[in-house]
C-alpha cells in the first residue's frame, strides 16, 4: 500500500518517504521518476510475497521456508529498484 502513492507519483520530493537516492534527489522529474518506477517494484514484490503466503501451503512447500521468502523479496526489490533508477537525473 506504502508504494501505491510513489507509483501515482503523488509524493512530493523529501527527505521522509520515498525512494531517495543521489540522482534521484536531483530534480523533481528524477525524483517522481525513479519513485513511480521502485514503487512499481515494491508492490510487485508485494503481490509476489502475497501469493507466496497463499500457495506455498497448497503447493506442499516446508513451512520453514516461509520466513525467508518475503525479506529475500524485499532485497530483490530494492537491488533492482537501485539498478533501474541508476541513470535517473544523469
Amino acid at each position: 500500500m506504502l508504494s501505491l502513492p510513489l507509483i501515482a507519483r503523488l509524493v512530493p520530493m523529501n527527505r521522509l518517504y520515498g525512494f531517495r537516492t543521489a540522482n534521484a534527489m536531483r530534480s523533481p522529474e528524477a525524483w517522481y521518476s525513479a519513485n513511480a518506477t521502485a514503487g512499481l517494484i515494491m508492490a510487485t514484490a508485494a503481490v509476489l510475497w502475497l501469493a507466496w503466503l497463499l500457495l506455498a501451503p497448497r503447493l506442499g512447500v516446508a513451512a520453514s521456508s516461509t520466513p525467508y521468502v518475503g525479506p529475500a523479496l524485499l532485497v530483490a526489490a530494492l537491488l533492482i529498484s537501485l539498478w533501474a533508477t541508476r541513470n535517473v537525473g544523469a
